[in-house]
């Protein structure tokens, strides 16, 4: 649905590829990025509803819960570019309060981030503020997408606890062949136990000529 915005990046998928995120295994996926509304509201609120009836939770600034084995993971995504669920350094100590808050009602809090420098190999200074201040707040992960390359994976202390930030993903599924490092991506691979994280680790991954 939905008509282009006009940008020359505009994207808007057949919806049949919903069953190719559901076969792979996919339950949560964020919603908020610079792209939300390249075809306009209407599109995304037909992407929201398509995800819900595939069984796929279409996540922003509101607060979802998966239970799995008796452990509530929280799910939260944010955006530091116009759209929905945007973050920046006008609205960032309410959207503190708001993973404050998140976390008190969950056992492990995954925070997601659409922030960064197209092709940045190292996070920039808001990616690294909001990261750590997440932590800060109860987030016990903070998972980055947006440069198009992988970057760094690092502990954030709180306390006698430690949090994890993984400041960009990479591509998983995206069609930049122009460089080796548009190419690879990594799957965050969490451990829990005992309703902890005891083990966190990147497994690259490495897109092929079908992208």
């Amino acid at each position: 649905k939905g008509t282009n915005v006009g940008s020359i990046y505009s994207f808007r998928a057949d919806p049949r590829s919903l069953e190719g995120l559901r076969y792979a295994g996919f339950d949560v996926v964020s919603v908020a990025n610079n792209h939300s509304f390249d075809y306009t509201r209407e599109a995304f609120e037909d992407s929201v509803n398509r995800l819900w009836q595939f069984g796929i939770v279409p996540v922003a600034h509101i607060l979802a819960i998966k239970e799995v084995k008796d452990v509530k993971i929280g799910f939260l995504s944010y955006s530091n570019f116009p759209g929905i669920a945007k973050v920046d350094s006008n609205n960032l100590q309410e959207v503190i309060g708001d993973i404050q808050y998140a976390r008190s009602r969950v056992d492990i809090l995954v925070v997601s981030l659409h922030a960064g420098e197209e092709y940045g190999k190292e996070p920039n200074e808001f990616q690294k503020t909001f990261a750590q201040s997440a932590i800060d707040a109860g987030a016990n992960l903070v998972v980055g997408h947006h440069p198009h390359v992988v970057q760094s994976l690092v502990p954030h202390a709180r306390g006698d606890e430690i949090g994890w930030i993984a400041y960009s993903l990479g591509n998983f599924v995206f069609d930049q062949s122009f460089s080796e490092e548009t190419m690879q991506g990594a799957i965050l691979k969490v451990v829990l136990q005992d309703k902890t994280i005891k083990e966190v680790s990147l497994l690259p991954t490495k897109i092929n000529s079908s992208y």
